[in-house]
């Protein structure tokens, strides 16, 4: 490589074989899409929530009973969707779960918007 005054000049470069990372990335988004597929297709509410209890993701089941899509009800509480009494009871369970470090299982009558 020569630059304008003909004097020569040294170009570097290296090349990588990411083969492996693509196959890495493929199967990620492929257990993405298995897990939404299973997740949306529970008939029962699914979410995850932070330790605060606000939302982080949601199923098509509970964006039935907020009347809202995922995309309204993350970042958001119980509290901006149903009654105080309601949301008291989540609440309390979701800081049952958390003391537990496990999932729980909420056990309650609801009425869908």
């Amino acid at each position: 490589m020569t630059d304008r005054n003909s004097d020569v000049g040294l170009l570097e470069g290296f090349i990588s074989d990411i083969s492996d990372r693509k196959l890495a990335e493929s199967s990620l988004l492929r257990s993405e899409s298995l897990y939404r597929a299973l997740i949306n297709n529970i008939p029962d509410l699914v979410w995850l929530k932070d330790k605060n209890c606000v939302y982080l993701g949601c199923n098509r089941t509970a964006e039935r009973f907020f009347g809202a899509p995922e995309s309204e009800i993350v970042g958001k509480t119980d509290y901006d969707f149903i009654d105080t009494a309601l949301s008291d009871f989540f609440r309390e369970n979701d800081r049952k779960a958390i003391t537990a470090g496990a999932p729980s299982i909420n056990n309650q009558e609801l009425i869908f918007a």
